[in-house]
């Protein structure tokens, strides 16, 4: 029983911390929406079908994530990497951070209409199974209020704006 409880607890949590990356992705490729989205009192209120949720939500994240990989093209995608390795991130973090900025970057691109192009492959980050994709996820949240990445994610608009003119 308590281990049910601390499942539940766990889920409850990582539910509602997914809720800034899910409600960013999915407000740029709501297609990928498999239902109608649960209010954020039900987030908050709600504990029935929490793993279901869960679930659903790291697969809406997923798909949102590739439905966005063809607005940042593979050479801003290289840029994105070499620099925040030479502002010093390395290992996960460091796959989190680029993770994060272009996929903001993406959702950015989105919105100003730019035209999709067809990514070569990049690498595949995430978890094999339902604990280690959330981790993985929460990992990009929390890059995405990062520092770094928004210095980076600030530099990257500059470039891609320079490409507009």
């Amino acid at each position: 029983m308590i281990s049910i409880i601390l499942a539940a607890q766990r889920d409850y949590r990582s539910l509602n911390a997914l809720r800034p990356l899910w409600r960013h992705l999915t407000g740029a490729v709501p297609q990928v929406i498999l239902f109608t989205p649960p209010s954020r009192l039900t987030d908050l209120a709600s504990l029935a079908d929490l793993r279901v949720r869960l679930l659903r939500r790291t697969i809406e994240i997923h798909d949102a994530r590739l439905a966005l990989r063809g607005y940042v093209t593979d050479e801003d995608y290289q840029w994105i990497q070499d620099t925040l390795t030479g502002r010093g991130l390395a290992g996960e973090q460091l796959d989190a951070a680029v993770e994060a900025v272009w996929l903001t970057a993406a959702v950015t691109a989105k919105h100003r209409g730019t035209a999709f192009t067809p990514p070569s492959a990049r690498p595949a980050h995430g978890g094999g199974d339902l604990p280690s994709e959330v981790r993985w996820l929460r990992l990009i949240e929390h890059a995405r209020r990062s520092r770094a990445a928004a210095t980076v994610l600030h530099e990257l608009d500059q470039r891609m704006a320079k490409r507009r003119r």
